[in-house]
Order: C-alpha cells, then structure tokens, then sequence
C-alpha cells in the first residue's frame, strides 16, 4: 500500500502516526453478493489516530490504490496523556459503526457512525467489577449492540437499542451472565466478529520446580458464539499475541491457497 499522503498525515497535528490502529472494514451484504457474483478482490482498510480534541481516520481502498481522510472533533476533549497512548484504545464493529473501549475507561466509549458521519461518546453501564476487566462491542441481533464486560472470573452481556441516529438513550440491559470455561486465570476480550467472540485465558500463576526457572505459562484461546452462548476451545500457545484478532468473510485476497 503507498504511504499516506503528508498532507492527509498533518491533519493529526503530530498525534499518534508512529502508533496508528488500522484495521480491515467488514464488507456489507451487498458487497458479500457482488465479491460471489464477480470476484472482486478489492479491500478498505481504515487507520484511526485518536487526537486530543478530534478523531481522524484514513481511508484506503485497494480498487482506488488511495487514501482519504476524516477528522471527527470531539464534544469533550481526552487527557493530552491518554491521547499520546494509542495503544489504550481497542476498536470494535457492529452494525457499520465503529466502537472504541479505552482500557483506563470504565464508563463511556466512544462511538463512530460512517452513515451519519458523526463522533459520540455512549454511556457503559456500572458493572461492579473489583478487579480488571475486559470489553467488547458485539451484533447483539437486529438494530442491537451487545457489550461483552469479563471480570471476576464471569463474562458479562448488556444490550442496547442501536438507532439510524446513534445508539437509543434508553439504559442498558443485561442479558446474560456466562460461566468462563478456566478458574483462576487472566482473561482478556481480543476481538468478536460475525457472531463470535475470540477470548484469551492466561494462568495466574506458573508452576516452578526448585532451582529451575518457572514454566512459561500457556494462554488458551477460546471462540465464544453469541448466539448459544456457548465456548470451543480453539488453541494453546506459549507465546503472548499482540492485538490477535479473529477474521470472518475477508475477501478471496486473503484466503488460504485450495487446490
């Protein structure tokens, strides 16, 4: 992909462009029909830069080869710390809108509507957790958004009305309290995609033999399906994985070589 444009970049005003989130844009049902009937290969990828007083967003599509730019400004502006660390924010999708959980943040998100063009912050319901906690913004069905919250050795779901507007002014809604498959261990909501969620359990505590050093500790990886509910164990690794994310409906481009 070509670099951006340094007068796209300059709208940032210096914030976050060594740190930028990019992410892959999911297609849309039509797109979906039109990538089956005529193979198109072509792709959008958004990079965020979360500013101090504005949000700013590059677009690139592949069928073009160019990059756009949005700047979204802020009805309250963040912390000058908490806009220099990037790596807080953790971004999610659902229902073409694109959702920002920050990690130091328990009681708002902040939310961006493509359809509308519009930057809002939403309200998170109180929770209660006594120790760190997990979020993710999920398809809760049609014209409702789920909020994942894991913390406490439990995983949380709240619902709410999504409008053509925004999200409804009516309170959160729990829905559901899920059993986490592992005790005693970390937790950690990475991504949730096309019905299901992809969740990182962690040992509190790794074994050690006198004189040796302690044993890596092993993460289990789970999928959890959103609509029963329900956990499968996808893998085990030893080593720590920045920023995994699950991948659902991406285009042929990317897809493992068949025969």
């Amino acid at each position: 992909m070509p670099p951006i444009p340094d007068d796209l970049a300059a709208s940032t005003g210096g914030w976050g462009m060594q740190e930028f989130d990019p992410f892959l844009v999911p297609a849309s049902e039509k797109e979906k029909e039109e990538v089956e009937e005529e193979k198109d290969l072509s792709f959008r990828l958004i990079c965020a830069v979360q500013g101090q007083e504005k949000l700013v967003t590059f677009h690139f599509s592949s069928a073009t080869g160019e990059w756009r730019g949005h700047t979204f400004h802020r009805a309250t502006p963040l912390y000058s710390s908490l806009a220099r660390s990037q790596g807080l924010f953790e971004h999610h999708c659902a229902h073409g809108c694109f959702f920002w959980t920050v990690s130091v943040i328990s009681s708002y998100l902040f939310m961006l509507d493509m359809r509308e063009m519009k930057l809002s912050v939403v309200d998170t319901p109180h929770c209660g957790y006594s120790g760190p906690r997990s979020r993710a913004i999920v398809e809760a069905g049609e014209g409702m958004i789920g909020l994942l919250v894991c913390g406490d050795g439990k995983l949380d779901l709240y619902c709410k009305a999504l409008r053509s507007n925004g999200v409804g002014s009516e309170e959160w809604k729990h829905e559901n309290t899920i059993p986490l498959p592992e005790v005693d261990c970390y937790w950690c909501i990475h991504s949730a995609v096309e019905g299901y969620a992809l969740l990182e359990a962690t040992p509190q505590e790794s074994s050690q033999v006198s004189g040796v050093w302690p044993q890596i500790r092993k993460s289990q990886y789970y999928t959890l399906d959103l609509k029963t509910l329900l956990f499968e164990r996808l893998c085990v690794l030893s080593q720590d994985i920045e920023g995994a994310h699950l991948y659902a409906s991406f285009p042929p481009l990317l897809s493992l070589p068949t025969l």
